[in-house]
């Protein structure tokens, strides 16, 4: 819109004196106004599409395929981790699936998983398996398996193709081992769980699976009984002159701890610092209550100092000594303490020191 404004002179008439001859300035204006017209459009370009759902269908003959395992497993309470616990368990060739219609057969085939996690590989003859957790205490297992024409493939945490081949029917074999996750084992049973499963595919659908399970573990460990489980070392009393510099030692004293095996067994052993369990040097830490300071505890096996680690049973745990090696009966270990000048300031007074052994058996 466009608004004009110009001025006019014109008599105007004062309301109080009616005089004439007064001239004001009135405004005026003019309006004048545009109008368009605006035209607005869509404009629709593309085609029409749709999607189908791919999809498989099958008659599952055989819903659990089940391994075939030994009644009881004797084994050391201790087991390096991938140490093979038993042989492979083969579950004979079945008959899975029949009948099976694809809407796409491009990608057909079958393929496999684990139900469990993963808990790190092993080589076993050479290829490669994903070792999967089991209920069971330090025991895990891994798989294969293959079709009726094919090799055996091995199963991982995720989906495996044991074949690519179209069919409308499906035969396939299994097979399990059972090895250590370097966990502690525990005599007892372990019910059975599911442990993989297989289905049919076309690449995006899949078909009711057959489960493979396990049957009961049933778990004898074999360790040996300790017949010392406290140990006392009374050291000698001694005097500043038989600790003359830092990293002298004096007072060594022996005492023994009785184990007995059942079965052939190599025995490890662990100490650990009770006031400090992070201490992984081989200096005990004093316990409240000592007044001496400037001196600390050795411990001594074959005449070797003995660095302290944590308390635990796991095989590989940091600072673990070989103590007796194939040991079947009764056997002793025997421990050496000692004072050790730690400092060069040395003060007299009482000397406590606590700590712990744990043993693993293998």
């Amino acid at each position: 819109m466009e608004h004009h404004i110009g001025t006019e002179s014109r008599p105007c008439v004062d309301a109080w004196s009616g005089l004439r001859g007064r001239y004001c300035q009135a405004f005026w204006s003019m309006a004048r106004s545009k109008y368009s017209l605006t035209f607005l459009g869509i404009l629709f370009s593309g085609t029409i599409s749709y999607s189908a759902h791919a999809s498989v269908s099958c008659t599952v003959v055989t819903p659990v395929v089940t391994f075939p395992l030994p009644a009881q497993l004797t084994v050391a309470q201790n087991v390096p981790f991938g140490q093979a616990l038993t042989n492979w368990q083969d579950r004979s060739e079945v008959q899975t699936h029949d009948h099976c219609v694809f809407s796409d057969n491009t990608k057909a085939g079958s393929i496999a998983r684990s139900s469990n996690a993963s808990v790190g590989t092993v080589s076993d003859a050479g290829t490669t398996y994903e070792v999967f957790k089991s209920p069971a205490p330090g025991i895990g297992y891994i798989m294969k398996g293959k079709d009726r024409y094919g090799s055996w493939t091995p199963i991982g945490r995720r989906d495996t193709y044991l074949t690519t081949d179209y069919s409308s029917s499906y035969d396939s074999a299994f097979s399990v081992k059972l090895v250590a996750t370097g966990q502690p084992m525990v005599t007892g049973q372990t019910p059975g769980f599911q442990a993989g499963l297989f289905e049919i595919t076309d690449g995006n659908d899949v078909s009711a699976p057959t489960l493979l399970n396990m049957p009961t573990i049933s778990v004898r460990a074999q360790t040996c009984r300790v017949r010392t489980s406290a140990v006392e070392f009374q050291l000698p009393r001694i005097a500043p002159r038989d600790l003359p510099a830092v990293g002298s030692v004096a007072g060594a004293t022996k005492q023994t701890i009785e184990i007995s095996c059942g079965s052939v067994l190599d025995v490890y052993m662990v100490i650990s610092d009770v006031t400090n369990p992070g201490n992984r040097t081989s200096t005990l830490t004093l316990s409240p209550g000592s007044t001496a300071s400037g001196v600390g505890i050795e411990v001594l096996y074959l005449g070797k100092r003995v660095s302290f680690g944590p308390d635990s049973s796991v095989v590989g745990t940091q600072n673990e000594v070989l103590v007796k090696s194939n040991l079947k009966g009764t056997g002793s270990i025997w421990l050496t303490a000692q004072y050790v000048r730690t400092a060069s300031n040395l003060r007299e007074g009482s000397v406590k020191a606590l700590a712990t052994f744990t043993l693993s058996y293998r």
